[in-house]
């Protein structure tokens, strides 16, 4: 527990440290995170003896139900034996057991802190950075927050608040990158920009400056009381993770910014980074000192390749001498593409993937559309959203064409069906505009579709790349309207 290592007379040399954090300007990170991999799973254990994580009957012992679940019958061994698991799993570099685990515990919805820790460890353990709709997580964060408060547990409050603060401003900060690569490759191209879409790119990033700011305040003060609390342990994996948002970020941007913009960031936060590491080989916990190996080592990648390699280097010589698979891993993949170059999406990628693959991406990037203030903008993305997939419509014959032509605000968004759209047949080349999808569609179906002859249905797996959108546009463009 927290309060033992405190209390622990190593702790009181730490002390110092917290100084030397709070000197550093830690609001100054662009976007605090936790991407905890799973190690929240393995904070505060008190592994006994007769666990040895090289046990090969341990698992065995235990009684599984008939789903592969584990059944605990002794309510007092729980939280030990569902931690030793939890940790067992991570070493194993088995997260599908481990995600189970969770849930095992989770279900059984207790009221008491393993329940606390099954909902921290399916949030820690899920990839920020994959995550597609935060929702299901803002839930359980809020449940954290509820039960914490019940529980009279503060230090659990204070994670969870964070948690919830963090996959907001993580989504957030996947509306801003858009825009702001859009404006630089412009920039860089010289490529002339609309009035219109410049002001709704200005306000666009207004809004979500002005969402981000509140989220991360509050966000840190909620880092900064864990700290003034002492909770050294809990500060220093949390901070792990705001830097890990800075190398996820730098490595993001490096393609887009000049290299003295991400240096110039590197190099400001270096006493804070050095301090964290310098903590974590201190605290003598391997987990701890793994994880900030790994992250660390990717935040001087980008600076000082020797350096990142070097950390590297000693977190697959630990990882290996405890024998963590999961480590191993991470640690070899990171030193075998050491200095490779990320190559962004360019455009003919882009038009290889798939239509419903680019949907589902729009999708996303408008699901938390009921945050936008300005109706006008909210009432226009909802409409573009729902003509945003053509599959229904194209399905219906192998000659059926639609266009679509964004408006200035549809471009600003990157949203295509945003905008006037055409709707026709290639082969008796006729069309009908404007409108909505589905009342081009009824319209056009309803004149011109009845009893032909021509009609041939395309197959229900029909799903083109994007290049078919182009081809469709040029198609419509030769189509003169009836």
């Amino acid at each position: 527990p927290m309060d033992k290592l405190i209390e622990n007379k190593k702790s009181k040399e730490f002390k110092k440290y917290i100084d030397d954090f709070k000197k550093d300007d830690i609001t100054s990170f662009f976007l605090p995170s936790l991407h905890l991999e799973e190690v929240f799973a393995n904070l505060n254990l008190n592994i006994p003896d007769e666990f040895s994580l090289d046990s090969s009957d341990f698992l065995a012992s235990l009684k599984e139900s008939k789903s592969g679940l584990l059944i605990f019958h002794n309510c007092q061994k729980v939280k030990k034996i569902s931690s030793y698991l939890e940790k067992l799993y991570f070493k194993m570099d088995d997260s599908k057991k481990m995600q189970e685990q969770f849930y095992a515990i989770y279900q059984q919805n207790r009221h008491d802190e393993n329940h606390l820790q099954a909902i921290l460890a399916i949030l820690t353990s899920s990839n920020v950075f994959t995550i597609s709709d935060i929702r299901p997580f803002l839930r359980l964060c809020v449940e954290g927050i509820k039960a914490s408060k019940s529980l009279d547990n503060d230090l659990y409050l204070d994670i969870f608040t964070f948690f919830k603060n963090y996959y907001i401003s993580f989504s957030l900060i996947k509306e801003k990158l858009p825009i702001l690569i859009s404006r630089v490759q412009a920039m860089k191209k010289e490529i002339p920009i609309d009035e219109y879409v410049k002001f709704i790119w200005d306000f666009q990033n207004i809004e979500i400056n002005k969402r981000l700011y509140k989220v991360n305040k509050e966000l840190m003060e909620v880092l900064n009381k864990i700290l003034d609390k002492r909770h050294i342990f809990e500060f220093l994996v949390l901070q792990l993770h705001v830097i890990q948002i800075e190398v996820f970020l730098n490595y993001t941007l490096k393609p887009y910014i000049e290299e003295r913009i991400i240096q110039k960031s590197i190099e400001q936060h270096l006493p804070l980074i050095k301090s964290v590491l310098k903590v974590a080989e201190k605290l003598e916990d391997e987990d701890i000192l793994l994880q900030s190996y790994l992250i660390i080592g990717g935040y001087f990648e980008l600076l000082d390749l020797e350096k990142g390699k070097e950390l590297y280097v000693k977190g697959l010589k630990l990882a290996k001498k405890i024998n963590h698979q999961h480590y191993i891993k991470r640690f070899a993949y990171n030193i075998s593409h050491l200095g490779e170059k990320f190559e962004p999406l360019n455009i003919d990628d882009i038009r290889e993937s798939s239509l419903s693959d680019n949907i589902q991406i729009l999708k996303q990037k408008f699901n938390n559309i009921d945050s936008i203030e300005d109706q006008h903008i909210k009432l226009a993305i909802k409409l573009g959203l729902d003509d945003l997939n053509p599959l229904k419509y194209l399905k219906y014959c192998e000659f059926l064409v639609i266009a679509y032509y964004p408006s200035p605000l549809g471009i600003s968004l990157q949203l295509y069906s945003l905008g006037w759209k055409s709707l026709g047949c290639s082969e008796k080349s006729i069309k009908v505009e404007p409108g909505n999808l589905e009342n081009l569609f009824n319209v056009f179906k309803k004149q011109f579709c009845y009893d032909c002859e021509l009609r041939k249905p395309r197959s229900e797996e029909f799903d083109p790349s994007m290049r078919f959108i182009e081809e469709m546009y040029d198609a419509i463009n030769k189509i003169k309207i009836p």
